[in-house]
């Protein structure tokens, strides 16, 4: 029965990833926007390390900064658009078509977003490493059995919880706001415009306790190799994360199920 389960969601990872490189040009050129971000913060850094007349700030080389920025936007840059699409589904009632269908609306989701996802994120990291080779040189070689599963947990982390903030889309009109504020905190005190190390000590330890490090933050530091703690340590970090809002996505849905029941009959 699982491997069944399993089956029918790969199906929907497959065609849509499909789909992705029905357009892979297309996206091509969008990335030309991650190129311009990359090149106008990369120097903003260079004046920063070349004016202060130090080669390191808070432990990261200009090298290192360079990198870990690179990374940080190409994850960030990676996520699909969940909102107006969920936000959609709930408004117009289609996501009670999925309630006699034997596949999981949540499931069915995460399949498109994942195969987005993987297939954006690969480009982003393709096209920046290429722009910050020529602009900074030295290349980290991270670990990528390490790296690929802190970046698929990452991006399976930012799916749970935005998904959570878009079905409550059953009791609030508009979720934009909610959206926008989980999205800039994601680029705050997530680590996607500098590191975690940068900030007052009292910002890091609330950061370090938050979820949002786990999305941004520890693939691009383990990337760059600028994290001290185990591989092992920030998997299962990320682990505890995505159970807890696993568990309150599954609950935010089956509350807006029979709501939905309830108002449609």
């Amino acid at each position: 029965m699982m491997w069944k389960k399993g089956a029918k969601y790969g199906a929907v990872f497959r065609i849509s990833l499909s789909q992705q490189f029905a357009y892979f040009y297309d996206f091509l050129i969008r990335t030309l926007f991650l190129i311009l971000i990359l090149f106008v913060f990369s120097r903003l850094w260079i004046t920063a390390y070349t004016s202060g007349g130090t080669a390191l700030i808070e432990g990261y080389t200009l090298e290192k900064m360079m990198w870990y920025l690179m990374v940080t936007e190409s994850i960030y840059m990676a996520f699909p658009a969940l909102v107006d699409r969920i936000e959609k589904d709930v408004k117009n009632g289609e996501i009670a078509y999925f309630l006699n269908r034997p596949i999981s609306y949540i499931g069915f989701q995460y399949g498109q977003y994942l195969s987005e996802a993987v297939f954006r994120v690969a480009i982003n990291l393709c096209v920046g490493s290429v722009l910050i080779y020529f602009m900074a040189g030295g290349i980290p070689i991270p670990n990528l059995l390490g790296f690929i599963p802190l970046v698929f947990l990452a991006l399976t982390l930012q799916y749970v919880t935005v998904m959570a903030v878009c079905l409550s889309s059953f009791w609030v009109e508009d979720i934009r706001g909610f959206h926008l504020v989980y999205s800039r905190l994601l680029m705050i005190i997530g680590g996607m415009m500098v590191p975690l190390e940068i900030f007052p000590e009292w910002l890091q330890h609330i950061a370090r306790i938050l979820p949002f490090q786990s999305i941004i933050y520890l693939p691009a530091s383990f990337f760059v190799g600028a994290h001290t703690e185990p591989l092992a340590t920030m998997l299962i970090e990320q682990g505890l994360w995505l159970v807890f809002f696993t568990l309150i996505l599954l609950g935010i849905y089956r509350l807006g199920v029979k709501r939905l029941n309830v108002n449609g009959g």
